[in-house]
């Protein structure tokens, strides 16, 4: 499971996007537990009350699979009681996650669409925001403002030159 957690912060410089990427996987075999979990920011790993306090949670919210060692954990003896742990598991980290991605695209397309042309678009992924364009699309810093918005279409047409006389 997948999930993609952007916090917004407006501030006097700028608007700052950090993007927290969750990945979260629980099985059971006949004779191991396998659990994992990853929470990126900007794409570089982070951990889960890092991401539960970005989130405006405590570290009590965090779900007991998130927290404890599943190393000495035994799987049900029947297919039917594993796959049943299963789905406890995943509905308990299921509700662990937050995925805005689409209301946060929405309200950062909104803050800039002064400065934004017709054919351009702030989207976010794992690693943050960027500016997507016909032409291409390029990263912009943490915090975005008008300047890195027109420093990224400088870029972008930059770049479409280059491939152009190549």
């Amino acid at each position: 499971m997948k999930a993609l957690f952007i916090q917004i912060e407006q501030k006097e410089s700028g608007v700052k996007v950090t993007s927290w990427l969750q990945e979260f996987s629980y099985q059971e075999s006949c004779r191991h537990v396998y659990l994992q979990k990853g929470v990126y920011k900007n794409g570089h790993k982070s951990t889960i009350p890092a991401f539960a306090k970005a989130s405006g949670r405590t570290k009590e919210d965090i779900p007991n699979i998130l927290r404890t060692n599943t190393y000495f954990w035994h799987p049900s003896n029947m297919a039917s009681g594993r796959r049943a742990e299963e789905a406890k598991r995943e509905d308990e980290m299921r509700s662990f996650m937050i995925d805005n991605s689409e209301e946060a695209i929405k309200k950062l397309n909104d803050i800039f669409a002064e400065y934004l042309n017709v054919d351009e678009k702030i989207l976010v992924d794992y690693r943050g925001a960027y500016l997507h364009t016909e032409d291409g699309d390029y990263q912009l810093h943490e915090t975005i403002t008008k300047k890195a918005i027109e420093d990224a279409r400088m870029r972008i047409a930059e770049t479409k030159k280059t491939l152009e006389t190549v």
